[in-house]
């Protein structure tokens, strides 16, 4: 059977992380109706979507397929062109034709900068300020990655093992870098300085990435450091003269603030303890051996929670030191949403529809009632009813909190007619004033009865859907109807008339009642 296949468009622009629908007419050119399968090659099939791989065709007829092209979000899905052939065969004859075209794929740009350690320090004597630099290309495209570092004092000197390097869709590098301070003083205080780490591409200027650390740079003695090692040294003399030392402690948190739920590490420092006792708001989190160790903590209400910590040596207990941890609500998690619509909100019944829908915050959607489920990277399907009437079709979301969303639509599915009128004709369809015969021809297909009237004969031929004419006599202007109803009595009626024109009343003479005498002719009455 001879059939043809034609794309809308042979170039389809993607981004990533989109979805792009494709247009397929095919046309049966054949005398019979025939089924065909649509398949799409060359491509990754995860980046295609096909609702209907078979469908049928009426001889011809022109039918429009929709195919679906999504190409993931991720640097596996590389930039560039992509050739793919549509592939139609005929179920029926084996046939197949093919159309080709591409895919686009648009490029998009994710870089992400990661310094380890966040925290540094550099002393004359002492000194840990080698950083190490990551770059991971969660995009698409290559760039080649100019690297700098800046700080708001231009106090520190940068020095990067490589200061271009060149990063490959999902590839990740690193970097060594050296930073110290431009001047290092014997005597002074200790001072911290921030400072960040950017990559910028050079194909690509606007396309960047930055990340921060700290380095703390430590003199070999501070004026208070040595004010302090003198005062220490002397009251060591005399503690250690007079008194046993004491136990100390001291506390420290991971992180300052949390969500509720989640853990954070409560650690601590001790001298010359035994036992530990730490307490959060009062109640007892730990209690034992006293060396340098700390517990996993999992709030589980919401506000400021006081840490306590205390050290003890023969039951004499150290000074406590406490610590506050901030506790948030964990932040909600988005309600589903969803929306359905119909492309045509009436159809014939043994059509089919087209439903539109989009889904978001949703782990899975469902539609109602036929029960299937909705890809969610789709936002169309198509159904088709079964019987007349009016269907309603319900959208059944679900989100990652077990919450649920719906939305409706309703579509009216009307059972037409099967009976048709192809002819009706009256010849002719005007006359003079004298009237005549007319003849009134007809023809109609799938019908169980055929009503010819005039207004006041009607005729009912034998055989309803053979080709049929009648001849009639017509005296004045007169309206023919013919009804056509089928076997579910169903009924269509098409209108005719025939025009005959109005009497000519004859001119009226001279002698003629109600006639105007001529211009200068004898005036009646006859005076003198």
């Amino acid at each position: 059977m001879s059939f043809s296949v034609r794309l809308s468009t042979d170039l389809i622009a993607v981004e990533a992380g989109a979805t792009v629908p494709l247009s397929i007419e095919v046309s049966n050119k054949g005398t019979e109706t025939d089924r065909y399968e649509l398949q799409i090659e060359g491509i990754d099939a995860e980046w295609t979507a096909v609702p209907e791989a078979v469908f049928v065709v009426d001889s011809g007829e022109l039918h429009t397929e929709k195919v679906f092209f999504k190409v993931p979000r991720t640097s596996e899905s590389l930039a560039g062109n992509y050739p793919f052939v549509v592939k139609v065969r005929s179920l029926n004859s084996g046939d197949a034709r093919t159309a080709q075209g591409v895919v686009q794929v648009k490029p998009f740009h994710y870089l992400t900068t990661e310094i380890s350690p966040k925290k540094g320090f550099y002393s004359p004597g002492r000194k840990q300020n080698t950083y190490t630099v990551t770059i991971l290309n969660l995009g698409n495209t290559d760039h080649t990655l100019q690297l700098f570092g800046n700080d708001p004092d231009e106090a520190l000197a940068y020095d990067f093992e490589h200061e271009q390097l060149s990063v490959s869709p999902g590839q990740q590098k690193s970097v060594e870098l050296e930073v110290a301070p431009s001047s290092t003083p014997f005597l002074s205080s200790s001072r911290l300085f921030g400072f960040s780490v950017s990559a910028r591409s050079v194909e690509l200027p606007n396309v960047m990435t930055s990340s921060q650390a700290q380095i703390e740079q430590r003199p070999l003695l501070t004026p208070a450091t040595l004010i302090s090692l003198i005062l220490v040294f002397l009251v060591g003399i005399a503690w250690f003269a007079l008194l046993p030392k004491p136990p100390s402690i001291s506390l420290n948190l991971s992180r300052s603030s949390v969500y509720r739920g989640e853990s954070v590490k409560i650690g601590w420092h001790t001298q010359n303890s035994t036992r530990v006792l730490i307490k959060v708001d009062g109640e007892s989190a730990y209690d034992g051996p006293g060396t340098d160790q700390g517990i996993d903590y999992v709030p589980a209400r919401t506000g400021d929670l006081t840490i306590e910590a205390q050290a003890f040596r023969d039951q004499k207990p150290s000074e406590g030191v406490t610590s506050v941890l901030h506790v948030d609500e964990p932040p909600p998690v988005p309600k589903p949403v969803v929306s359905i619509k119909a492309k045509r909100r009436s159809i014939n019944l043994g059509e089919t529809v087209e439903l539109n829908y989009t889904v978001e915050n949703a782990e899975e959607a469902y539609l109602q009632p036929t029960g299937q489920k909705l890809p969610l990277s789709l936002n169309s399907v198509v159904v088709q009813p079964s019987t007349e009437g009016t269907f309603t079709y319900e959208i059944v979301a679900t989100g990652k909190d077990k919450s649920v969303a719906r939305d409706k639509v309703t579509v009216t599915v009307i059972d037409k007619a099967k009976v048709v009128i192809l002819a009706f004709s009256i010849s002719p369809n005007k006359f003079d004033s004298n009237g005549g015969y007319a003849t009134v021809s007809w023809q109609v297909s799938n019908a169980a009865r055929v009503e010819i009237t005039n207004g006041v004969d009607t005729t009912v031929p034998d055989d309803p859907n053979a080709p049929g004419s009648k001849e009639f006599m017509i005296d004045k202007t007169t309206t023919f109807t013919i009804k056509a109803i089928d076997a579910n009595g169903k009924s269509v009626s098409k209108t005719l008339k025939v025009d005959v024109a109005d009497p000519v009343e004859p001119p009226l003479g001279p002698g003629d009642p109600g006639a105007t005498p001529p211009i200068g002719g004898p005036a009646m009455g006859g005076g003198r």
